[in-house]
């Protein structure tokens, strides 16, 4: 009986640590956040500075192409648009860029 109640507790024991762990991985710590934020900013105003606008197409682009290097290996951005969206967003708010909509597309353009 006591084996049976010790199994038991150590199975929803060590489930819950592994789920945990689990979840806790899925998330990047948040000075990597933002060294990916940081330079995919900057390549942006980089790509403003030199094309005087962009399409959100070709933000994307910049965004797909942003790597950082840690101890575990090479990170990029997985879900890309989300992430385009949201920088593209912080910039507008920063009043760095100005957003157009151009033949149905968005544009930015340095502000």
């Amino acid at each position: 009986m006591k084996f049976l109640i010790g199994t038991i507790l150590f199975t929803i024991s060590f489930s819950f640590i592994f789920l945990w762990g689990y979840k806790r991985a899925q998330y990047l710590p948040y000075d990597w956040q933002m060294k990916l934020l940081k330079k995919s900013k900057n390549k942006v105003l980089k790509s403003l500075e030199k094309n005087k606008k962009l399409s959100f197409y070709e933000v994307k682009n910049i965004c797909k192409s942003i790597k950082i290097k840690t101890i575990k290996g090479v990170l990029n951005i997985k879900n890309i648009d989300k992430f385009a969206s949201t920088l593209m967003q912080n910039m507008v708010d920063e009043r760095l860029v100005i957003t157009k909509i151009e033949k149905g597309e968005r544009v930015y353009y340095k502000a």
